[in-house]
């Protein structure tokens, strides 16, 4: 199987397939999904692949994706990375939200709050939850529904 074969089968199998910030790597969600066969038809044809998905948005459209969803999703990776977490739970966290947005689903992650302060709640810190502590470090990679939620610069809800 050549890279646009492979690039249409995961596709649609409902995997996503992005490239990381730096070009060189390969971002494919959810993780979990993949086979060792996918794993080993990735490895084979990573440099194509990548080439692939460097695409004009035409070329992206023949296996489900656009522009900007790839490039949503590598801002979603990107946020985690910056947040703290590992390649993997990064690229865990980046199908959830890309999900997220697919679904139209009104709940957002911490991490995507402006309001986050390193691992605490600025909202709580002001005294603004009155049912947390001024010290909360709330989950920071929960989809959740906060009624003190402020979106950061690329998030959605």
């Amino acid at each position: 199987m050549g890279a646009p074969a492979l690039l249409q089968d995961l596709r649609r199998r409902g995997l996503s397939v992005a490239v990381k910030p730096g070009g060189d790597r390969l971002l494919v969600s959810p993780p979990g999904v993949l086979t060792d066969a996918d794993r080993t038809q990735i490895r084979t044809h990573r440099a194509e692949l990548i080439g692939l998905l460097q695409q004009p948005p035409e070329v992206l459209a023949l296996v489900g994706m656009t522009t900007d969803d790839a490039g949503r999703l590598s801002d979603y990776f990107g946020l985690a990375l910056r947040h703290g977490f590992g390649t993997d739970d990064a690229e865990q966290i980046a199908a959830q939200l890309r999900l997220r947005d697919r679904t139209g689903l009104d709940m957002a992650m911490c991490i995507e709050c402006r309001r986050l302060e390193g691992r605490r709640c600025g909202a709580a810190r002001a005294g603004q939850m009155t049912s947390a502590s001024r010290q909360f470090e709330p989950i920071r990679a929960e989809l959740v529904r906060c009624t003190h939620f402020t979106a950061t610069t690329r998030s959605a809800p």
